[in-house]
């Protein structure tokens, strides 16, 4: 599997996270169920003739939804039946019951329990996936993220690309895998700061595979070294298994090197935490309360400014300099002139905002309200506590080797869009202000 296509496969994931905030944000011809709260539970024995949109700390499934399920939340758990997909974004979605279409998650870990039934594709990308045995899919398997345990059955096709995988399972399709060295592991387990984690289980690094595991079709290895290719030969002995080393390491010290930037994103993050509890208090409270309370939209907002805001600036930039040429042809060179200088330094001040926002304001945004949901049990915990403790979360993801990537990305544009709402909510309440002085 080459590096573009771990691209495409990581890009789709975070699509489906963002299909969630679309499907929020625009109305649906069709009648749907919209749940929130500290805990959403369906009950055993109840059905719900829609497609349930749910917030809340925790989803529990334990009846029957006769269409889509789409949850942000926490901890999402399914013991009964979903008739449709599954979209679900949050810390662990555990399935022990039956998902009769796809799953898409993005997250710490999605587990198919021994009794978990998945009709079509799932698609996972985050630091763990656990498939028991038992477990069934009745489509493609694709997992980009840190490690992953597979001992279920599996109809379709299965592609992996993650630091560690503990195979044990069948695969009636082809293989398509890529593996760590075991020395690229991260040195910090990624749940040691995070209460309440989802129980892992603990994956060997590298490529592990068992008495049982069998693939029918083809296998194609990405792989470190040749012994991890010679193990994986048992995957299927009447096809070739396709070694090719990974690319070498600039620094072989990779756990290292994620340590390092762990430490050092944490230190800058609280540096500018600091600044903006001292310049713009109100304004952090403000957009960590539409992040508690709006998560969905203000993905889907961040995600939109993300895509647009860069557009709009190249948009304005060749503008200005066409009407600037405009003028130097009509003879009002000098005023053009002037023009396009002062239009593009305030251009280039407002990129180099968007970039702190997405850099370090929206980190502390999001770090602040990881930790108020942390806490939430604990009101009275020191605010700084609160506010370190979420921080070393955001930056520890965004240090993990694979993924960090993806979760930067998601963490910028969840911060970003809960910052537009709150300026939202504050232009809508001067405004207000206004018509009443008036």
């Amino acid at each position: 599997m080459n590096t573009q296509k771990h691209k495409i496969v990581s890009l789709a994931g975070l699509m489906a996270v963002l299909a969630v905030a679309i499907l929020w944000m625009v109305p649906t011809s069709h009648a749907s169920e919209f749940l929130s709260g500290d805990t959403v539970t369906i009950e055993a024995g109840q059905t719900v003739n829609d497609d349930v949109y749910a917030t809340a700390q925790t989803v529990i499934v334990n009846g029957t939804i006769e269409g889509d399920l789409i949850a942000f939340a926490t901890d999402v758990t399914i013991n009964g039946r979903v008739t449709g997909d599954v979209l679900a974004a949050g810390q662990s979605i555990i399935i022990n019951g039956t998902v009769e279409d796809d799953v898409r998650m993005a997250g710490m870990l999605l587990q198919l329990g021994s009794a978990g039934q998945v009709g079509d594709d799932v698609m996972s990308v985050g630091y763990g996936f656990d498939m028991k045995g038992g477990s069934q899919t009745g489509g493609d398997v694709t997992f980009l993220g840190g490690q992953a345990a597979i001992d279920g059955t599996i109809d379709g096709d299965l592609t992996v690309n993650a630091g560690s995988l503990a195979f044990d399972g069948t695969v009636a399709g082809n293989a398509d895998i890529a593996v760590g060295s075991p020395e690229g592991q991260p040195a910090v387990d990624p749940l040691l700061f995070m209460p309440n984690a989802p129980d892992l289980p603990t994956v060997t690094p590298g490529l592990t595979v068992g008495d049982n595991a069998q693939v029918g079709g083809t296998v194609n290895m990405t792989v470190p070294d040749a012994a991890i290719a010679d193990d994986a030969a048992k995957l299927n002995p009447t096809v070739d298994v396709v070694a090719a080393p990974a690319a070498p390491q600039d620094d072989n010290n990779v756990a290292v090197d994620a340590l390092m930037e762990f430490i050092g994103r944490f230190l800058v993050f609280a540096v500018a935490a600091l600044f903006i509890v001292w310049l713009a208090s109100i304004l952090l409270n403000e957009a960590t309360g539409f992040l508690g309370e709006k998560p969905l939209p203000s993905l889907g907002w961040g995600a939109l400014l993300y895509i647009i805001f860069p557009i709009l600036l190249v948009t304005l930039t060749g503008a200005v300099i066409f009407i600037g040429l405009i003028l130097g042809l009509i003879g009002l060179g000098s005023i053009g002139t002037s023009i396009v200088v002062f239009t593009l330094m305030v251009l280039a001040l407002a990129l180099l905002a968007f970039i702190v926002i997405l850099a370090l304001l929206s980190k502390v945004v999001a770090g602040y309200a990881l930790g108020k949901l942390i806490f939430r049990s604990r009101p009275a915990t020191s605010f700084w506590v609160v506010m370190l403790i979420g921080l070393a979360i955001v930056a520890l993801l965004i240090a993990l080797p694979y993924v960090g990537w993806l979760f930067n990305l998601v963490i910028s544009m969840l911060g970003l869009g809960a910052l537009w709402l709150a300026y939202r909510g504050n232009r809508a309440a001067n405004a207000e202000s206004a018509k009443a002085a008036a």
